[in-house]
């Protein structure tokens, strides 16, 4: 990492890409419908269609040999390139300048806020995490009846094991405060799931090996957006997705496809990321500081722009 990038030179890293299985939780989100699936989408922007996307683990398990941890980018052939805050609140779908945004302050909710959310009583939620102190198995069918706590379940659940995974199958606290804070204080998520993603990066660059614990299916849309052409001219950057018509590909297959491109073959701008004004540096320093769940971090968006 930091040196001069040679054409098929991989460093070798030994991460771990880790998908959680969403196909219970779309389960669940296909029963939101009508008046109550567009309230959701209000609230909570594209996350039942990213949901939806299905995620090669071989993309990110190629994408992440590229990773350069002291530029905070992907260093690729002729050119670098990195997630922004400008791209993942259009992939996400929560404008930041409609709210501020989550600062995580290690402060977990209580049982009781827990079980009030959830229109259970607090002796059930305690009953749940005694084996460990997460939610597993919530049992939905309880909210059915009520689609505003049917909402806010599927909300935790998609926060927990999408945006913010750490257990396998586990919606763990931290998750629960972010979607406290959005619920109760309109607060939004988008800077927090990207450093999230930035930081476990960083983590398993530093240590040549680890499980990449963050928004992977983001990640994933996030690439394809830039290595692919859309078929069709669209603003919505999951339309932009199914039309790419992305071919099944080996790990070989996406490292060649990550070799051969170039700064001119790259799709830098895909029209639903609108060029706007970039946030390159805070103050007086030359980079960008930014909070998420995990911890901080810094990055280089000027690298890419």
């Amino acid at each position: 990492m930091g040196t001069k990038y040679q054409l098929g030179a991989k460093i070798g890293y030994l991460v771990q890409i880790r998908t959680p299985d969403l196909h219970a939780i779309r389960s669940i989100s296909s029963c939101l419908k009508g008046q109550w699936r567009r309230t959701f989408e209000k609230m909570h922007g594209n996350l039942l269609q990213i949901l939806e996307i299905e995620t090669k683990l071989e993309a990110l398990e190629a994408l992440v040999q590229y990773y350069d941890a002291p530029a905070r980018c992907f260093t690729c052939r002729d050119f670098q390139m990195a997630p922004t805050l400008e791209e993942y609140k259009r992939l996400l779908g929560l404008p930041l300048a409609e709210s501020r945004s989550y600062f995580h302050q290690d402060q977990a909710p209580s049982w009781g806020t827990i079980a009030r959310l959830l229109k259970v009583l607090e002796e059930e939620i305690t009953r749940v995490k005694r084996n460990r102190p997460t939610l597993k198995n919530v049992d939905l069918f309880r909210v059915w009846e009520n689609w505003s706590a049917f909402m806010d379940t599927l909300g935790l659940l998609i926060y927990g094991i999408l945006l913010f995974p750490q257990l396998e199958d586990y919606v763990d606290l931290v998750a629960i405060g972010v979607f406290l804070a959005k619920k109760n204080k309109g607060e939004n998520p988008v800077m927090a799931v990207l450093v999230d993603t930035y930081y476990s990066l960083n983590q398993c660059g530093e240590r040549r090996r680890g499980v990449l614990r963050c928004c992977t299916p983001l990640l994933y849309l996030w690439l394809t957006s830039h290595l692919f052409q859309c078929k069709h001219s669209t603003t919505c950057p999951i339309e932009d997705f199914k039309w790419s018509w992305i071919p099944p590909m080996t790990k070989e297959e996406w490292v060649r496809k990550l070799d051969e491109a170039s700064e001119k073959s790259i799709r830098w701008y895909p029209p639903w990321n609108e060029r706007e004004h970039v946030i390159i540096k805070c103050e007086g320093y030359p980079n960008v500081p930014l909070l998420g769940t995990q911890g901080a971090i810094n990055y280089n968006p000027k690298l890419m722009v």
